[in-house]
């Protein structure tokens, strides 16, 4: 009876033991999904600022192409006002040549 109750306290202990350990692998086993979760966060937070330091880039892009647009739209303004200008002069050289005629003939006549 005494060895039957020495196995029996020593098979409780081990139970007591085996039961620590499960509980002990369980956690760890939570532990490894927390930290795995967080690895993936991690991740999916740096996907994230590249996704926005990339539209950063782009936007400034954007801004600098605006900016080359507007100055290209203002030169062919420009462009178009010295062509109407030299258009004007030319008109006023031509008027000013037959004008030379004109006084030229009177001046003979």
């Amino acid at each position: 009876a005494k060895v039957l109750a020495d196995h029996v306290k020593e098979t409780e202990a081990v139970l007591i033991a085996a039961k620590a350990l499960a509980t002990h692998v369980a956690k760890t086993e939570a532990v490894d999904a927390v930290a795995s979760a967080l690895a993936t966060h991690v991740k999916e937070t740096e996907a994230v600022h590249t996704a926005a330091k990339a539209l950063a880039d782009h936007a400034e892009q954007t801004q600098a192409f605006d900016t080359v647009a507007e100055s290209l739209a203002e030169h062919a303004r420009e462009t178009e006002a010295l062509r109407t200008t030299a258009k004007a002069l030319a008109d006023h050289a031509k008027q000013m040549d037959a004008a030379g005629s004109v006084a030229k003939a009177l001046a003979r006549h």
